[in-house]
């Protein structure tokens, strides 16, 4: 029964995902998450790391801890908000939020932090994350990040 009423749940629970996501974006028929997206010459990616707080520095391993936010731009002209859904307006242009937890379904850029030992998504009720989409097909996808970095401590 338990196991039942758990499939009956994410069922339904599929759907609204899938309502918010087709309501608000339409992906272009040939859209792949897993194939880059299209550009006249190299894709160009803008990121952006802003440091919170050093958590911890620990002298003997030679590591610091840092706590940041990740912000990722790039444009993706298989996908497009729907218009009547725009809900913000910044630099950037006009936008719709969408759960970060969609985040999944889209094309994202690889990601490699030069020395980090370890990385470490911090987890409240919910993630520290947000994706937008602008009008003009610019993804903005922005996380909270915890990692450890080596870092070689001779200060002579």
């Amino acid at each position: 029964t338990n196991l039942i009423s758990t499939i009956f749940i994410v069922i339904k629970l599929l759907p609204i995902i899938r309502g918010e996501l087709y309501q608000k974006l339409t992906f272009s028929p040939d859209y792949n998450l897993h194939e880059i997206p299209p550009s006249d010459g190299p894709l160009v990616i803008e990121a952006s790391i802003n440091l919170s707080s050093i958590l911890e520095v620990l002298e003997k391993q030679q590591l610091i801890s840092l706590e940041t936010s990740l912000r990722l731009y790039w444009k993706d002209t298989r996908v497009r908000p729907t218009e009547s859904f725009l809900e913000g307006n910044d630099s950037l242009g006009p936008y719709i939020t969408l759960n970060p937890k969609l985040a999944e379904k889209f094309w994202m850029p690889d990601i490699f932090i030069d020395k980090a030992k370890s990385v470490r998504k911090p987890v409240f009720f919910t993630t520290p994350a947000y994706l937008r989409l602008y009008n003009d097909s610019l993804v903005k996808y922005s996380a909270r990040m915890n990692y450890d970095v080596a870092c070689p401590m001779d200060f002579r």
